[in-house]
């Protein structure tokens, strides 16, 4: 579990870098990537490349991402940017960690409106163990806090959002579902 868990934020670590930095695989052509081009061989592309004017592909990749992101995601990611300490950081995951909870609560109690007793006691009974599954991840991943250092704190702090982040997801998703 603990391995699933880090390599979801791991991935998620990247994505937000490919937005932030703008970073993309269409940048990068095998022949071009590790040679030395003559001055005479600079192409347009390159040139555009060297402006940092962000190529029409990358663009349209960054809005997409964007237009994606959950608004909590967003939220936090631009608290994070504000940023001058790991602290600081983590209050900002704190705060987003409180927000998916919430998400969870809101779609709890929609998914009440929408679902006969016995449906909804069976939700309640899986999140009764969601909740003992999230007690023991969180005391699996505070080892991690325990280790000299801030940035371990942080990934401490990333993971446990993470994994409240995703079961807030999975419930909207059965809502989603339910709904339609």
């Amino acid at each position: 579990m603990y391995n699933k868990s880090m390599k979801r934020l791991t991935l998620y670590i990247l994505i937000v870098l490919l937005v932030t930095c703008g970073c993309s695989k269409s940048n990068l052509n095998s022949d071009e990537t590790f040679s030395q081009p003559n001055n005479q061989e600079i192409t347009n592309q390159e040139l555009s490349l060297n402006k940092e004017e962000p190529q029409p592909q990358e663009k349209e990749q960054k809005e997409e991402l964007e237009e994606n992101l959950h608004p909590i995601d967003k939220a936090e990611r631009d608290c994070i940017a504000k940023q001058d300490s790991t602290q600081g950081m983590n209050e900002c995951t704190y705060k987003a960690r409180e927000a998916w909870y919430k998400e969870i609560y809101k779609y709890l109690n929609l998914l009440k409106t929408i679902t006969s007793d016995d449906d909804y006691s069976s939700i309640l009974k899986a999140q009764s163990k969601w909740k003992e599954y999230q007690e023991a991840e969180f005391e699996a991943v505070s080892i991690i806090s325990e280790k000299q250092g801030t940035m371990f704190q942080n990934t401490a702090v990333g993971l446990k959002t993470d994994l409240v982040r995703k079961r807030a997801l999975d419930i909207k998703e059965l809502y989603n579902i339910l709904i339609n």
